[in-house]
């Protein structure tokens, strides 16, 4: 009798750990990992010096303590977070290999618009990084889900001529490539929110195609 409860106690421990495992396995599939890769933030950027001050000697930027690239990919993260997703932000200068791209289910970049284009060290990203990937990754990024959102200062078509081209180099590494954001440094909190809610969504449908 106690050999056969014996027998019996050890086929429901076997059968809930494979029962744990099984879950574990799932809920582990299910957890997508996106990269927010971006330029920008409060101080320590600098305003651009005036002509006669000799060179440069940091990388200039126009923005603002309450809505900057930074802040503005927190809010992003904070998002997708509580949608679910797990989410690192990095900063592009601090990429230093492709490889580090690959571990991603999607990519979304965070750029300042600086003269109608991205900024310098989100297009040394493309200029080091993305074109090995474009010439010697088999399928490019195309397993993958590809966006950015963009900040500007004024008003007009400036923001959105540089997410445009932000956009349109996506498209070379991803077919799955989603419409990205441009917010305005002056807009009221409440029109920053919806912003980011309404490119959370796009992006969140775009990465579950996967």
């Amino acid at each position: 009798m106690k050999s056969k409860n014996y027998k019996m106690s050890r086929m429901f421990v076997t059968f809930l750990v494979v029962c744990f495992s099984l879950s574990f396995t799932v809920n582990t599939k299910e957890t997508k990992s996106v990269l927010i890769i971006y330029h920008g933030g409060i101080p320590p950027w600098k305003p651009a010096p005036s002509l006669d001050d000799g060179k440069v000697d940091a990388l200039t930027h126009a923005t603002t303590k309450n809505v900057n690239v930074e802040n503005v990919g927190k809010k992003v993260k904070s998002y997708l977070e509580n949608q679910g997703f797990h989410v690192e932000m990095k900063k592009a200068l601090d990429m230093k290999e492709p490889i580090e791209f690959l571990v991603y289910d999607g990519i979304i970049f965070g750029t300042p618009t600086w003269f109608s284009n991205v900024a310098y060290p989100i297009k040394r990203i493309f200029d080091e990084h993305m074109i090995r990937i474009y010439e010697h990754r088999v399928g490019r990024l195309n397993d993958k889900a590809l966006s950015g959102y963009t900040t500007v200062m004024e008003r007009g078509e400036s923001g959105h001529n540089c997410l445009r081209s932000l956009i349109n180099g996506l498209k070379h590494l991803s077919e799955n490539t989603v419409q990205g954001t441009v917010i305005n440094t002056g807009d009221e909190p409440p029109i920053v929110e919806k912003l980011v809610e309404e490119f959370c969504e796009r992006f969140i449908e775009a990465i579950n195609k996967e």
